[in-house]
């Protein structure tokens, strides 16, 4: 799944039950990727690994293997970015939360 987030703030909310062991539709695999120029600032939550006002850009920092960790993230970027995960139709797949 890949859908543009525009720069400001936004919150996914995920399909991801708020239990230990859960089976999830989105992710646990997610990325942020840059569109058509480097990304000044992107601060996450919700991720294992989140970013701190990083400038992500290709050929410099680009978060392709992240992981969702919550069944909400938070993202403020200034520039639009795409974000990407994984999707699981209809097939289950177990996973177990990270520690933050």
């Amino acid at each position: 799944m890949a859908f543009l987030i525009q720069p400001g703030t936004s919150r996914l909310h995920l399909a991801l039950p708020s239990t230990t062991t859960i089976t999830v539709s989105e992710g646990p695999t997610c990325g942020l990727l840059p569109v058509g120029g480097a990304v000044e600032a992107v601060t996450t939550t919700g991720l294992q690994w989140n970013l701190n006002q990083q400038r992500t850009e290709f050929g410099g920092l680009v978060s392709t293997s992240n992981c969702i960790v919550h069944d909400t993230v938070d993202i403020e970027t200034s520039d639009a970015l795409v974000f990407t995960a994984e999707v699981h139709p209809g097939v289950g797949t177990e996973w177990t939360e990270h520690d933050e």
